[in-house]
């Protein structure tokens, strides 16, 4: 099975407001470079979301990627997601229950100011060459979006050198049958 991944961003847009209980903003920007995630940055595809939210899977919005802490999810329609020019779009509807009040008040005091997004990639590229390795998600399975104090996965974390090492693996495969390939032509 693989690993979710996960990225932190900081809320770039986001309204609370009490009297509907409603949380809007972006979930994840598009082309922009993550800081450095262990090794490499990353960035998102306007392409990225497109099959999931035409698939409609039910994505779950969190509060700290806690599932037991559960604030809406696009089933039930008290999530909605959609793609715009900046990213990933959110409207969510927060529920009447005490982690509901506390995620509203925390946003409102400007505590929580950061989007985190859980997936599983279905395709990405990379670029070396810049030198710097840039990671380009293009194709994402997407499963969550939560809303966060902290990030969920700190700079250089397991999943973000197990994306790495996949790559490089990847990399030293297609080097050896370019060479082996190289070699029975010359048969």
């Amino acid at each position: 099975m693989m690993t979710i991944e996960r990225r932190t961003l900081p809320i770039y847009e986001i309204r609370a407001s009490s009297s509907d209980r409603q949380i809007v903003g972006i979930a994840a920007t598009y082309n922009t470079l993550s800081s450095d995630l262990g090794g490499f940055r990353e960035q998102i595809a306007p392409t990225a979301f497109t099959r999931s939210l035409a698939e409609s899977p039910n994505i779950l919005a969190l509060y700290s990627h806690n599932t037991a802490l559960l604030l809406g999810t696009t089933r039930s329609g008290t999530l909605a997601l959609s793609s715009n020019d900046k990213g990933l779009s959110f409207d969510l509807k927060v529920p009447d229950t005490t982690y509901g009040n506390d995620v509203l008040e925390l946003i409102k005091r400007g505590d929580l100011k950061e989007m985190s997004f859980g997936f599983w990639t279905r395709k990405d590229t990379w670029d070396t060459s810049t030198g710097d390795r840039v990671r380009t998600l293009h194709d994402v399975e997407l499963r969550e979006i939560s809303i966060v104090a902290d990030p969920a996965y700190p700079v250089g974390t397991q999943a973000a050198q197990r994306s790495l090492q996949s790559h490089q693996s990847r990399t030293i495969m297609e080097r050896a049958l370019r060479f082996l390939d190289l070699q029975n032509r010359r048969r």
